[in-house]
């Protein structure tokens, strides 16, 4: 990019300083006096160079153009890494709550808190947790 802004300005300068030596040329001319050697020159030597300095403006462009799509691909780039960094994955979120169980009459999964099953209406029975110190086993004596 940055070579192509200095082709470009190169050229606005050389095409800048062949318009002037023209504009001054016509000015002596329109004013009845003969343009001198030198003018001649300078505008023969201009338009001489001029597939040159056209080749260069063309480069110029390109480069400036090339550039700008890759500064634009790389700021894009950088903008979806970020945010690929910030999303979390796509799998389950850790803090939504899961099924946790199944209808024992359709194999639907289910939430813990339900008391029916939402796609064949059978009813659930809750779950009771036993606690730890009540003996689950009895023993005989």
């Amino acid at each position: 990019m940055a070579a192509g802004a200095v082709l470009t300005v190169l050229i606005g300068a050389l095409f800048y300083d062949y318009f002037q030596m023209v504009l001054a040329a016509s000015a002596s001319a329109a004013s009845g006096s003969s343009p001198s050697l030198t003018n001649a020159l300078g505008i023969y030597n201009g338009t001489a160079n001029m597939p040159i300095f056209i080749t260069l403006a063309i480069f110029g462009f390109a480069f400036l153009i090339l550039g700008g799509v890759l500064f634009a691909a790389g700021n894009v780039g950088q903008l979806l890494l970020e945010q690929l960094e910030v999303s979390p994955n796509n799998g389950p979120e850790t803090g939504a709550p899961r099924p946790s169980r199944a209808c024992m009459k359709c194999g639907s999964l289910l939430y813990q808190n339900v008391g029916y099953c939402p796609s064949c209406g059978n009813s659930l029975a809750t779950v009771q947790s036993v606690s730890p110190s009540s003996p689950s086993i009895q023993s005989k004596s």
